[in-house]
């Protein structure tokens, strides 16, 4: 549609295609995410047990490189 800047933007937000960058869209609110904060918590645990990452990736169905991220806080850092 012909509009201005202003109202480019306004209609993107009422349609819902607007990046939302407030801390709501974190963790288990992110529509994407294919973990819970409590599996996130379990799978640094049990890094920290001594399980191997290639384990815990299986145990949880995702790839490698994700859990390792997940366990050096690279990723879901807003989960203590």
């Amino acid at each position: 549609f012909i509009g201005t800047h202003r109202d480019n933007m306004d209609d993107m937000t009422a349609k819902g295609r607007a990046r939302v960058s407030s801390k709501a869209h974190f963790g288990e609110q992110n529509p994407s995410a294919k973990l819970t904060e409590d599996q996130v918590v379990a799978i640094r645990n049990l890094a920290g047990a001594g399980m191997s990452i290639n384990k815990i990736a299986r145990e949880f169905g995702i790839s490698r490189p994700v859990c390792s991220k997940i366990i050096k806080r690279e990723l879901w850092k807003c989960v203590a």
